[in-house]
């Protein structure tokens, strides 16, 4: 599955902002401590502190993606709302058989795909 947008700007936030706040706090714990700086306790404090800090964005992650989606979701409902309202217009002021109402078909049925590929597919 390709990346989307919204991959490719959260991964861009880890790399320029995230992983180095980390890396600020991994610093600070073990200023705290000397006892902390000595070889092998530094190395397991630092692993562990990176592995936590991944799982909470790594959740964090999870729920920007969700808010993205749902608000593209909105915008696709919302476009094949108005498609079918325009269809329903042009069925009653012009009928079924007109090219107005063909051309409306299409732009309805564009729309549905959308709304429906969006949740489906991505």
């Amino acid at each position: 599955m390709a990346a989307g947008p919204a991959d490719k700007a959260l991964d861009t936030f880890k790399t320029l902002v995230f992983d180095p706040m980390v890396n600020v706090v991994v610093g600070k714990v073990i200023g705290l401590a000397g006892w902390l700086a000595w070889g092998p306790i530094s190395f397991l404090v630092t692993k562990v502190i990176v592995y936590v800090a991944d799982v909470i964005y790594a959740e964090l992650r999870g729920v920007i993606n969700f808010n993205y989606i749902m608000l593209l979701n909105e915008k696709h409902h919302a476009a094949y709302v108005d498609a079918h309202l325009e269809l329903k217009g042009i069925a009653k002021s012009k009928g079924i058989d007109s090219p107005e109402f063909k051309v409306a078909r299409e732009r309805r049925k564009k729309a549905l795909a959308e709304f429906v590929r969006y949740g489906a597919t991505r």
